[in-house]
Order: C-alpha cells, then structure tokens, then sequence
C-alpha cells in the first residue's frame, strides 16, 4: 500500500495509532452487551501500547469485538490517504455504544415477538425502571408481578385476558348460581319450601359480583391469555422466526439497497466493520482474505505458499444439529450450503449478492436446486457473516441455518460421477443444520494462536461476574450506589492446590484480588468466587449450566502460561449480560473498566517472563512425555515401533512412500539416544513444574 505523508488533519492519529512498535495477538471472551468493555481496551493497546493486532478471534461478543479489531487493523492506514484511520473511527464508534438507549436499540424483535421479549426483560428485571419496582415473593404476589408485567408488555393480551376473566367468572356464577339452586330447590321440595326466582338471581348475581373482583385482583384471565399467548410465541412464532426473537435485519425498502444508517444488529455491524475498515459502507463486504492478504508494514505482501497471513481473524460457532463447535472461517472445501430466501432476512442485501457471486465452486456436484448456495470459500467469506454466526445468542437472536448433503444422496452415486442432490422440498438430500451461539461452546477460545515456544503476546481479556450479595456485603455499598465496589474476601475461595499459603495471604495479592480489573502475575493463584447456592434449586440448575458451559475455558485460563497474559474485568450484576438497557452512568463504567485493562496489559505484561514460564511449563513436559516414551518403547518393547515402521502399508494412513518410514523410524532411533544421555538423567526437569499442573494432550480442531 503506498505510503505518503499523512493529513495534517489528524496528528493525534499519527500519534496514537500510527508506527505501532511491536506485534500482539488478542483473545475475547463473549458476553452479550458485556462485550462494550473491549473497545476501549483494544484502543488503549493500539494507541499508547503501540501494538499492531496480527491474530485476533472471540465468541459471541468477543466475536463482534475481534471483528472490529481486525477491520480497524485493516483500516489502521488509511488515513495515508487523507481518511480517518480505523482506529479513530473505532473511537467513534465507542462514543456511540455509550449513548442511553443505543445499546437496547440494536436488539430489535420481531414485531409478532416483541411482547414475549418485554415479559422476558422485566421477569429477569433487565429493562429501563423494573430493577427499582418493588416486588412480591409470595406466590400470590408473584402472580399479581405477571398480571402486572402481561398489562405493562401486551396491552392486546391484557385486554383478552379481562374479556376472558369476565365471560369465565360470569360463567362460572351461572354454573355455581344453578347448582345452588337445584340443591336448594330439592331441600325446599322435601321440606315444603319454595326457592324464588329472584333469589336465584340475587345469588347468582352475588356470585358474579364476588368472581369479577376476585379475578380483577388476582388477574386469572389475563394470564391464562398470557400462557395461550407464551405457547404460541414460544413452539410456533419463535422457530418461525428462526428459534430467535430477534433476526438481526431489517427488510430493506423495495428498490432501496441496504441502510447507510442501519438501527439492526447484523445491519450496524456490516455498515461499521465496512465503516472501519475504509470500505464503502454498503458496498462488498470486508472478507477474511482481505484480511490475510493485507500488505505488510513494509509493502511486502504475505506469502500465502507458506501459510503467512497478516491480520489472522477466527471465531467459533455452535453447530446444534452436529452437537458440536466449528472455528469460523471453515476450512477450504468446506460443503455447507446456504439458501438465498432465509438469509435474506438475515443479512443486508450487498452481503447475500456477494454470497451469490462468490459462491464455491464444488466440481464433483451438479448445480444445487434452485435458491440454494455453497457457502464462498474462506477468503471470500463475509467477516460480518462469522460474526452474525458467532453471536446468536439462544432465543434471543436468530440462529443461522445451513445446509450439508446426506449420505444417503452420495450412495445414489457412482464414484467419479457428478453428484446431484434432488429438488423434491420432501427429499432428504439437504439436512439443515442450526448454527447458534459459540458460547455454548467455547466461550473463551483462550486456545485461539497459541504455541509452545511464543515469539509475541496473545493476550486475552476474560470477563468474571461478581454477584450482588458479594457487593451487598461491603460496608455502604447497599445503601450508597456510588460506593467504591470491592470484593468481599468471604466469596473468594483459597487455590484447592496452592503450595505457598503464604503468598496466597500476602497483602499485595489480597490487594489484587479485590480490584474490578487486575492481571495475575505467573506465580499467582486465581481465586474463584464462591457461589453460596443457599439450597435453591434454581440456583443450582443455574451453575450446572455455568460450569458445564464454561470449565474448560477457566480452567486453562487460569494455568500457567497462560494466566499471566489474560486480564481479569470483573462485572457486577447490573453490568453487562442481559442488561440491554443499562443507563450512560453504568456503560461508563464498564467502558472505563476496559480501559483499566488496557493499561493493566500495557504496564503490567512482561513478554521475557511469560517466555520463561512457558519454556519452564514445556520443558518440564517434555522430560515426562519423553520419559514415558523410553519406559513403553525402548525399555519394555511393548511398542514395537520398528516393525510397525517396516509394515507401514498393512495399516490406515501409510506414508507416501519407503523414505518417509525410514525417516520416522531413525528420528524415533535419535529421540531413544537423546532420552539415555539427557532427558532420562538427573537433575528432573519436572521438579516444582508451575502449578497448577498441565498435561500435553491430543484435541481436536474445532
């Protein structure tokens, strides 16, 4: 990219984010509306750190925040040419998420599945006023908190519930009125006595009366229309609207292309990552190629022959019909499909016309039935479209349907013939496949550009919740909001395997522990919160969820290697999360607490010593890997690797050919050498490994 001298009109840009120093990887955890304490962060790291990002990826939120790093990454220059850099237009950007009301308004529903989404706000407490509105626990108030949330979300709910509450306690006074009257009736004819007609009335009309204000209060009607109401929304409406209350994308106007001033998730995300990345806004979006195919610093262009990229961009995505995680871009030769019709309410026209030109080319296939796509292959891919992938959070925003071929429809076919999948809508060729949230999955993808032997920091920012009684507990804090928040040490639990008690109690840890924002050093424990579960089992089912979802992502997260390199932002219950509709005070202050851990990276993170901890781990490792090797193949035998070696074409997987075996078989000769003279000799190298411990093990790509 040609470089002249840039526009007098931004010597802060030059000074901030122009000439970066070193290089940096960065790794974001997903969160919802917990994802507005990234920006400030990445901006402080870019600006004063003088870090250029060379591979960024994230989950969910951590998707969007990666995304715009990257883009910004992209557009860091183009101020060469007289523009914004994308840098500065991030800061922008981040001016505008702190607006009151901005955030909510991205999240727009359905307008059929609006209501449901304004019951399920205020029964979680998350909307404008619902978290001061006092309420009642007893089951009889709890019922009145829904009648009263059905009138303040559904009016037309509302309305049908009084409608029904007055036909039911009508007909229920007849009923009862009646009854009453055939028993009087019979009791007046055996005893002589004659029951009035008027008394019947006066009865039944008292009855009526007692009923009308009874359910007036109690407000029967009004939720049994809410529950009809809820089981339409939620088994009809909703995987109509595929399994989300909110697509994402607005329809555009007939002849109009997409909003240069979208209002829409999905719709704001593709006009700003095109916005920050120096592309036209509505033009063709930003893809993953442009992304790897960025020139170097230097003008130097990446050498794609030898796996070099620039600007290294992946997210992870939930594959519900496939029970498992997918890493976004999918590789080269990837056979999801997708279809025009549904990603038209998805996305913004410019981004499904590029999907359609761009579509893969899958020789061994006939044309798909009409409608339907290969999905582009990686470089060509859409970041926004990873992006939307990465983020459908469950009900709340739509999930992404694609497509892959049975095999039923590939045995129907003779090998080295075209293979052509059937357009009867009743055929089972094409199998959708529902791609939701990657939080379900992996939710902090800390793994993301890791090595044994790091030659650049990949940092990575977690975000940890701290729950209200841990707040409640500090002296002033109930009773005066604008208290300091620190962390009661009481909700805090001591390392299971911590071999220094002392320095867990020291005061500079305690010091650090009660910070909202802190960075471990590599010898310090993380001490989880401790959730008092108080035998609720509500509570309980809750953490099921929290520790399945997210206990493998904390527990490497909190190894060493890697614990010193991930900041820690803590956010109280009112912060982030489902809180979409968080007053400018409160986004303040989580934005602020990005920048906190900006600075904490910058001053804090020391790259000689995260190398040392690293090589200590690895080596360590090694020696008991290596170790293990002598005992079962060279000692025992039991492992006979030469004749395996030898008899290579008997088993799955042979190498290309002789030399390639011959070549294994006097590596593994060499390795046998260096074990007798190095590794199998004392002093052990495993000796007082960093703790907690770590394991060398085989796991999949996502």
């Amino acid at each position: 990219m040609p470089q002249t001298q840039p526009s007098t009109a931004s010597a802060t840009s030059e000074a901030s984010y122009f000439h970066p120093e070193r290089d940096c990887d960065l790794v974001m955890k997903g969160g919802i509306t917990s994802g507005i304490v990234y920006p400030p962060t990445v901006l402080k790291l870019a600006g004063e750190g003088k870090y250029r990002f060379r591979s960024v990826g994230g989950t969910s939120a951590g998707a969007i925040a990666a995304a715009v790093t990257a883009a910004a990454e992209y557009g860091r220059d183009a101020e060469w040419d007289g523009k914004p850099s994308g840098f500065d237009r991030l800061d922008s950007m981040s001016a505008q998420l702190r607006q009151s009301g901005f955030l909510f308004s991205l999240f727009q529903p359905d307008p059929a599945l609006k209501p449901l989404m304004d019951s399920l706000l205020e029964i979680l407490g998350k909307t404008p006023g619902s978290q001061n509105r006092r309420r009642d626990n007893s089951w009889l108030g709890r019922a009145q908190n829904l009648f009263d949330i059905a009138k303040r979300t559904s009016p037309a709910t509302a309305s049908k519930g009084t409608t029904w509450g007055l036909i039911g306690s009508l007909g229920l006074a007849l009923v009862l009125g009646t009854l009453a009257a055939i028993a009087f009736g019979i009791v007046g004819w055996l005893t002589g006595n004659d029951i009035e007609f008027g008394d019947y009335l006066l009865a039944t009309g008292l009855l009526a009366v007692v009923f009308i204000v009874l359910e007036r209060w109690l407000g029967v009607g009004t939720l049994a229309a809410g529950a009809v109401d809820l089981y339409n929304a939620l088994f009809k409406m909703l995987p109509a609207n595929l399994f989300g209350i909110c697509p994402g994308h607005t329809p555009e106007s007939p002849g109009k292309g997409p909003d240069a001033n979208p209002t829409a998730l999905t719709d704001w995300l593709s006009v700003n990552i095109n916005n920050l990345a120096g592309l036209d806004k509505t033009g063709r979006p930003l893809t993953f190629g442009d992304l790897r195919q960025k020139p170097f610093a230097d003008g130097r262009l990446p050498d794609r022959d030898r796996g070099e990229v620039n600007i290294d961009l992946r997210m992870v995505t939930s594959n519900l019909s496939h029970n498992r995680p997918y890493t976004l871009p999918f590789e080269t030769d990837h056979r999801f499909i997708f279809k025009v019709e549904e990603f038209n309410r998805l996305f913004p026209s410019n981004v499904v016309q590029h999907l359609v030109e761009k579509a893969g080319k899958r020789p061994d296939f006939e044309p798909l039935p009409k409608g339907y796509y290969f999905l582009p292959d990686p470089d060509d891919l859409p970041v926004v479209l990873a992006t939307r992938m990465s983020l459908s959070f469950p009900v709340l925003i739509s999930a992404v349907p694609l497509y892959t071929i049975s095999q039923a429809c590939l045995k129907r076919h003779r090998p080295g013939e075209r293979i052509k999948v059937s357009d009867d809508p009743n055929s089972k060729d094409l199998q959708q496949n529902w791609f939701s949230d990657g939080g379900i999955c992996s939710n902090f993808p800390i793994h993301f550009f890791d090595s044994w032997l790091p030659t650049r920091p990949t940092f990575g920012i977690n975000l940890g919740s701290v729950s209200e009684a841990v707040l409640k507990t500090q002296p002033g804090v109930a009773s005066n909001p604008d208290a300091p928040r620190t962390i009661n040490p009481e909700y805090l639990s001591a390392t299971p395997n911590s071999s220094n008690l002392e320095l867990e109690r020291s005061q500079e840890t305690t010091t650090m522990l009660n910070k909202d924002v802190y960075l471990p050093r590599p010898n310090d424990r993380q001490a989880p919160e401790w959730v008092d579960l108080q035998s609720n089992l509500l509570a309980f089912a809750w953490q099921m969820f929290q520790t399945a979802q997210n206990y493998r992502d904390n527990s490497q997260a909190g190894l060493p290697g890697y614990r010193e390199r991930i900041v820690q932002v803590r956010l109280a219950h009112d912060e982030g999360g489902l809180n979409l509709a968080m007053d400018a005070a409160t986004i303040d202050g989580v934005m602020n607490k990005g920048t906190a851990a900006g600075e904490a990276l910058i001053r804090d993170f020391d790259l000689k010593s995260h190398q040392w901890v690293r090589f200590r781990v690895l080596m360590g490792l090694l020696e008991e890997r290596l170790k293990q090797l002598e005992a079962i193949a060279f000692s025992t035998g039991k492992f006979d690797y030469e004749n395996l070696t030898q008899n290579q074409n008997d088993y799955p997987y042979p190498y290309p050919d002789a030399r390639h075996a011959q070549k294994a078989k006097e590596c593994v000769d060499r390795m046998r050498q260096s074990v007798s003279a190095y590794w199998a000799c004392t002093p052990p190298l495993d000796d007082e490994i960093p703790m907690p411990k770590t394991v060398l093990r085989t796991m999949p790509e996502l």
